[in-house]
């Protein structure tokens, strides 16, 4: 390819679009093609190898990749492919305030309950400060149990709030009502019973929490 860009940019195009075919995913080639048809391709070539590349691409890299094809998407009046381009971009960059921005006005406006708990989960990910973390997953658990009536998937964003930050009672409590309300009476339990373990045994706040336990053992036919 390198050989004949110069010289044939069709060529070369074509010799990099076969060369993928065998190796779909290399960067190198990515690179070198979207490269070409950014010189040389249409909108829809350029649309098209750049969301490829794009799938492989992170960090900083990813933002500026997905914002350039997200005004080429526009252009093109694709709105499905500027939402696609913007997600795949925060997932390769989910530090990302101007992606995080776009996606959750598109979600929020569309009531597009999922998808916007789903980027609040990717920005905690990228969240160090632990209140900020458990907050984002809170946010995203109450979408899945009061928007999506699906308390099983919000424990899993409770459960990783509550690792961030342990010492908050609350989201202790969000995370043994989701699992209750999903049915899965012995998660609960267990989380009852690892909070008890760490009290000491003549510790008042003991008795409620066994008391809790012993009632979903019950539900299980303990």
């Amino acid at each position: 390819g390198k050989l004949v860009e110069k010289q044939n940019p069709s060529e070369a195009i074509e010799i990099y679009r076969a060369a993928l075919e065998w190796n779909a995913k290399s960067e190198p080639l990515l690179r070198a093609l979207y490269k070409q048809v950014q010189k040389h391709g249409d909108a829809n070539d350029r649309a098209e190898v750049g969301e490829k590349l794009l799938e492989i691409e992170t960090g900083t890299d990813a933002e500026k990749l997905a914002l350039e094809l997200a005004t080429t998407r526009e252009e093109m009046w694709d709105t499905e492919g500027v939402e696609r381009v913007l997600a795949l971009g925060y997932r390769g960059h989910p530090g990302s305030e101007t992606l995080r921005d776009r996606l959750m006005t598109i979600y929020g406006d569309r009531g597009d309950w999922k998808n916007l708990a789903e980027v609040y989960v990717l920005d905690s990910s990228a969240r160090t400060d632990a209140t900020e973390k458990s907050t984002l997953l809170r946010e995203a658990a109450k979408l899945y149990r009061l928007e999506l009536k699906d308390p099983e998937r919000a424990a899993a964003p409770m459960k990783e709030a509550r690792v961030a930050s342990p010492q908050d009672p609350s989201l202790f409590e969000e995370l043994v009502s989701a699992l209750t309300e999903a049915g899965n009476y012995q998660g609960a339990a267990a989380e009852l019973t690892a909070a008890a373990t760490r009290l000491p045994e003549s510790d008042p706040a003991r008795a409620p929490l066994l008391a809790e336990r012993a009632r979903l053992r019950s539900l299980l036919g303990d």
